[in-house]
């Protein structure tokens, strides 16, 4: 069967989109034509905005982590970035996560859109517990700083995973976020505190 005819099976038979174009979890779920197309249309969008600004300005407006075909290639290359602009190793930056209602660049950060909390809820970059399933988070600055420049008590941060969909399937990296001190660390894990980019 050539590609064109197995395609419109896919799409006339099945109603879902043939799997080789199905990135975001080959292999593992099926996705509806209409769906697929808008997601397709934001993530051709996200690239759009980043193609069309300027490499020094890169971070310093939104981006949807979720429309990068490898999100946590592009924090990582983040990392590398300060790393070169800050003459300093690698190993020596620490991520801090703020997550704000601001738009408003933060020194040396990468702001992303997009990003949804699950088993908790996040307030002026503080997380609580919540009767919610989910929340929608609003801008996420993405910091890396030195050693020295990290102001916040280790002992009030809980590491949160960061996956790709809430299928938890694919993991992307981890962040740290200080969390209400009327809770113990503990009560995030069981409850499968996360986030995810799409």
């Amino acid at each position: 069967m050539d590609a064109g005819r197995a395609v419109m099976n896919a799409i006339g038979e099945h109603d879902t989109v043939p799997k080789a174009w199905n990135i975001r979890s080959p292999g593992s779920e099926t996705m509806s034509p209409s769906p697929w197309m808008q997601d397709f249309i934001r993530r051709i969008q996200c690239i759009n905005t980043i193609a069309k600004t300027p490499i020094q300005n890169l971070g310093r407006k939104p981006i949807w982590l979720g429309g990068l075909l490898s999100p946590e290639a592009f924090v990582a290359a983040s990392r590398q970035e300060v790393a070169r602009t800050k003459k300093c190793p690698l190993d020596s930056l620490i991520l801090k996560v703020t997550i704000s209602n601001s738009a408003a660049p933060l020194t040396d950060d990468f702001i992303f859109q997009g990003l949804t909390i699950h088993g908790a809820e996040c307030h002026q970059s503080m997380l609580t517990m919540s009767d919610k399933v989910m929340q929608e988070l609003p801008h996420s600055h993405f910091q890396w700083l030195n050693l020295s420049e990290f102001k916040e008590d280790d002992s009030n941060l809980v590491t949160i995973p960061v996956y790709l969909t809430q299928n938890r399937r694919q993991f992307l990296f981890e962040i740290r976020l200080p969390y209400d001190s009327k809770y113990n660390e503990s009560v995030f894990r069981k409850r499968g505190t996360c986030l995810t980019v799409w």
